[in-house]
């Protein structure tokens, strides 16, 4: 939560600081597609000139759901924040623009019922094990903003990149004797790195 609140905090420092430049050069904003994973966020973008300007971005996800009759904990919380200068080939906050973002956060997951392969990532080891560590990268993106009244954007973005993990790994559920598994009690400790899509937003964005 510390981390939750340096960022809002220095969030609406630089909102503020914002507030002599000329009209419609700040914008608020949430991403719909990480509030429909129940993950809350925020984004602030700052005009810097006629075709730049910079986002901060942050989201927090603490929930976790325990299977009846049993001991299982399906968990997913984490916590990220982004930096992102933007280039907009007509005019800040409209049409389509290019980004560069780095990225850093922290994860605690375990047994959330996924059974596929993407990449070079295996998930299904998340059903039977936790994973808790730190993650941090950067991606390339496209967009494309749609001005849809005085003060009211909706904006595309789709990203690629490289993320480097380093995890904790956790047993979880019951062991061949069928007796529970200490979720505290640590395994391994491994690294991982990750290539491909990085994000992937539809977000309403209020223009001051």
């Amino acid at each position: 939560m510390r981390k939750i609140v340096t960022f809002v905090m220095g969030a609406l420092m630089a909102l503020f600081t914002a507030q002599g430049v000329q009209a419609q050069t700040v914008g608020i904003k949430t991403n719909l597609v990480s509030d429909g994973l129940m993950s809350p966020n925020l984004g602030i973008e700052l005009g810097l000139a006629p075709r730049w300007t910079m986002q901060f971005e942050g989201q927090w996800n603490n929930w976790g759901v325990t299977d009846k009759g049993s001991d299982l904990v399906h968990q997913w919380n984490h916590w990220y924040a982004s930096v992102e200068p933007r280039y907009w080939f007509c005019h800040k906050f409209a049409g389509h623009f290019i980004s560069i973002n780095v990225f850093g956060g922290e994860y605690d997951f375990a047994h959330l019922g996924l059974n596929f392969k993407f990449l070079n990532n295996d998930f299904r080891g998340l059903n039977s094990n936790r994973y808790k560590g730190l993650a941090a990268g950067a991606g390339f993106n496209w967009g494309y903003a749609w001005a849809v009244a005085k003060h009211w954007n909706i904006e595309f973005e789709l990203g690629v990149g490289w993320i480097w993990t380093r995890y904790d790994k956790y047993g979880i559920g019951k062991d061949a004797a069928g007796q529970p598994v200490d979720r505290d009690l640590k395994l391994e400790r491994g690294y991982h790195n990750y290539v491909g899509p990085t994000k992937l937003a539809l977000s309403v964005e209020y223009l001051f």
